[in-house]
C-alpha cells in the first residue's frame, strides 16, 4: 500500500517492481501448497509442470487485478489524492476480499482441481476398462445443481467429461470415480450434457466448464483474471500479441517473472546439491591430489565413480535442455538410492570429447532417469537427466 501510494498510479509496466513481484510470489506460494499437496512422484512430469505454471500465471493476473482495483482508490471525490490513512483504510477491504475470502476458495479449488487432474491421467491410462461416474459428497451441503449430476455414468471418452468434470465451482466437493462396466446403467450422453449445462447456466458458473486433466490447468481458462484479446499469451506467446494491450503486457511480465524464479530456484537447488556432496562424498587420493569421490556399483556390475563435477555438468546441461532443474538437482542427492538399480542400455561415441560414453537407465520413484558415464580412467559419472 505504501509503495502504491507513493506511485499514485498502477499499470502493467509496474508489474516488475519488487513489491508487486513479492505479492505475486506470496500468492503463488499459498496456492502452490494446494497443488503440491495433491501431486505425487508418479504424476507425469509434463502435467506437474503445466499445473504449477498455470498456478503461477493465475497468481500473477490476480495480483494485477488486485493492484489495479486498489489504484482506483487513490483519488478522492474532488479529483485529488486521499491522505495515506484514508487510502489505507479503503484498501484494507480489498485486501480482505482478495487475500482472505477469495484466497481460501482458490486454495480449496487448487487442491480439488489438481486431485481431479491427476485422477484423469489414471482414467485415460485405463481407457475403456471402466466407465466413470459423477458423485457428489451426498450430504446436506450439496448444491442442488450438482446433486442432479450425482450418479451420471459414462465412458471415459464421452464429451460430457470435457466440460462437466469436477470441480464445478468454488468449494465444490464433487468427484468422479471408476466403476466396473455393467455394474451401473450407462447414462444418456445428451441428457447428461443438458443437465450439466443447466447446472452451470449462470455466467459466473460457466467458467468451470473445463476438465483440468485435459487442459492441464488448475484454474478455469476463462476466469475473469485471465487475459483476453492478446492470443494465447499464457503459453507460447507472440502469435496474436498486441503491444498496446495492457493484458498482454501483464502476461509478458508474469512470464518473465516465472522464468526468473525458476532459474533462481534451480541455482538454490544446485547449491544444496553441492553442500550434499561436501558431506556425502568421501575424500580420496586421486593422481596425487585430494578429491571427493564415491564409487557405486550398478545392477549389472559396472563400477561408477562419482565426483562433484557431475553436479555442475548436470546443472549446465539441464538449463540448456529446459528440463526441471530443481527436480534433477534433488535426484542428484539421491544417487546412492537409484544408481545401484540402473542397467547399461548403450554406448555412444564422444562427438566433442576424446572419449566415449556409456548410457544407463533406471526407474526411481516414478522418474525415468538416464545418465552417462565417461569412459576414461574407469567409468566416471558425467551427467543425468529425467526423460
Amino acid at each position: 500500500m505504501e509503495w502504491l501510494y507513493s506511485r499514485r498510479v498502477f499499470s502493467a509496466d509496474l508489474m516488475k517492481e519488487q513489491p508487486v513481484a513479492a505479492l505475486v510470489n506470496e500468492t503463488y506460494r499459498v496456492l502452490s501448497e494446494g497443488v503440491n499437496s495433491s501431486i505425487t512422484q508418479e504424476v507425469p512430469k509434463e502435467l506437474t509442470n503445466n499445473l504449477r505454471e498455470n498456478t503461477f500465471r493465475f497468481s500473477g493476473f490476480k495480483t494485477y487485478h488486485q493492484m489495479k482495483e486498489a489504484s482506483l482508490l487513490l483519488e478522492d471525490k474532488k479529483g485529488g489524492f486521499k491522505t495515506y490513512e484514508s487510502f489505507q483504510r479503503d484498501v484494507l477491504s480489498i485486501d480482505n476480499r482478495y487475500n482472505r475470502q477469495y484466497l481460501e476458495a482458490e486454495y480449496n479449488f487448487a487442491v480439488q482441481s489438481t486431485q481431479m487432474a491427476v485422477k484423469w491421467k489414471d482414467y485415460e491410462k485405463d481407457g475403456d476398462d471402466y466407465n466413470l461416474q459423477y458423485r457428489t459428497a451426498n450430504d446436506g451441503r450439496v448444491r442442488e445443481e450438482h446433486a442432479v449430476l450425482h450418479g451420471t455414468t459414462l465412458p471415459v471418452d464421452d464429451p460430457f467429461w470435457d466440460k462437466y468434470y469436477p470441480p464445478l465451482g468454488w468449494n465444490c466437493r464433487c468427484t468422479v470415480v471408476q466403476v466396473r462396466k455393467n455394474k451401473y446403467d450407462v447414462s444418456n450422453s445428451q441428457e447428461a450434457i443438458a443437465a450439466g449445462e443447466r447446472a452451470t447456466a449462470k455466467p459466473k458458473q460457466q467458467i468451470f466448464r473445463f476438465n483440468p486433466g485435459k487442459t492441464k490447468n488448475v484454474f478455469p481458462p476463462k476466469h475473469p483474471y485471465m487475459p483476453k484479446g492478446c492470443g494465447n499469451c499464457t503459453r507460447g506467446l507472440r502469435l496474436a500479441y498486441n503491444a498496446n494491450s495492457e493484458q498482454c503486457k501483464v502476461c509478458m511480465a508474469v512470464n518473465q517473472q516465472q522464468k526468473t524464479n525458476t532459474t533462481y530456484a534451480g541455482k538454490q537447488a544446485k547449491q544444496e546439491a553441492l553442500e550434499w556432496a561436501e558431506k556425502e562424498l568421501p575424500i580420496v587420493e586421486l593422481n596425487g591430489k585430494k578429491a571427493r569421490r564415491l564409487t557405486l556399483t550398478t545392477k549389472d556390475n559396472h563400477s561408477i565413480h562419482i565426483g562433484k563435477k557431475f553436479i555442475t555438468e548436470t546443472f549446465a546441461k539441464s538449463i540448456k535442455g529446459g528440463k526441471s532443474i530443481v527436480e534433477e538437482m534433488k535426484l542428484v542427492t539421491q544417487v546412492k538410492q537409484w544408481l545401484p538399480k540402473a542397467t547399461k542400455v548403450r554406448e555412444e561415441a564422444g562427438k566433442h570429447h576424446p572419449f566415449n560414453f556409456s548410457v544407463y537407465s533406471v526407474t526411481f520413484n516414478g522418474y525415468t532417469i538416464e545418465f552417462k558415464t565417461k569412459l576414461t580412467d574407469g567409468e566416471i559419472l558425467y551427467i543425468m537427466k529425467i526423460l
